[in-house]
């Protein structure tokens, strides 16, 4: 027996080395829990990540959660909104093992500013929409040489998982909140109106405002998500791999762990 467990241990140790110093697979910027039941959790990066199903593997569960908008702009009319959450879609998803699937997660939409110029929204399957503009007046002879009212807030991006160009899942991103009138010396200027969200809800909508958080008055909205589960690669494989962001973890049928 002991003769046994050295020569899985030499395995172990060569497969590892294999993988983390072959190139065959590279550390994401997600994190795997879980041994039979794998859950896999994506958070915004503002990249794409490409995953690969394992070997095995012919369906995995999705939860997507598109982005918050972000909050409108206080000024001294204090008719400002908040950004909205954004949305929840579940769904099931068939998949072949070893093929790659494209993962985007949301970033939150941007608050409201006083520039006078509508906020970025964030990045995501479908980026959120920027908010609009605020009013502006110009010089009218007192103090406030230039006046305009701060522009809106940024909308959420989506998330989702397509393969390919095909999408498979898609969670909406929430609205931006719309920015505070100004009330000048000369002109009361109208404050920019919120981004649209990105994306729609597919292949259903499970929960509206299920997702990222919307920024309150002046603050940013809340980043999206998206999980995977599914059920670990049958044990007739000898040896079952996933790279997360702590690093790589090794499944073996003996349970014989160094």
């Amino acid at each position: 027996m002991k003769h046994i467990k050295k020569i899985v241990f030499i395995l172990t140790c060569v497969f590892s080395f294999l993988i983390i110093f072959g190139g065959t697979l590279t550390a994401q910027a997600y994190s795997c829990t879980g041994t039979s039941t794998i859950t896999c959790t994506f958070s915004f990066t503002g990249s794409l990540e490409n995953w690969t199903v394992p070997a095995g593997v012919n369906s995995i569960s999705v939860t997507a959660k598109g982005a918050g908008g972000g909050g409108g702009g206080s000024d001294n009319s204090g008719n400002q909104t908040v950004g909205i959450n954004g949305d929840l879609a579940t769904t099931t998803v068939s998949v072949t093992p070893l093929e790659t699937l494209t993962i985007i997660v949301a970033g939150g939409g941007i608050k409201g500013v006083n520039d006078g110029s509508g906020s970025a929204g964030g990045a995501g399957y479908t980026n959120g929409g920027t908010g609009g503009n605020g009013e502006y007046y110009g010089y009218c002879g007192d103090s406030d040489a230039d006046e305009w009212a701060y522009g809106g807030a940024g909308a959420g991006g989506s998330s989702g998982i397509k393969r390919n160009t095909t999408r498979l899942v898609e969670a909406k991103g929430g609205d931006g909140g719309k920015s505070s009138d100004y009330g000048g010396a000369c002109a009361y200027n109208n404050g920019g109106s919120g981004g649209i969200g990105g994306g729609s809800n597919y292949p259903a909508l499970t929960t509206q405002y299920g997702g990222g958080t919307g920024g309150a008055f002046d603050t940013d909205g809340g980043n999206g998500s998206l999980i995977l589960t599914y059920t670990g690669a049958p044990s007739s494989s000898i040896f079952s791999f996933y790279a997360g962001s702590s690093g790589f973890r090794i499944f073996s049928p003996f349970r014989i762990f160094y």
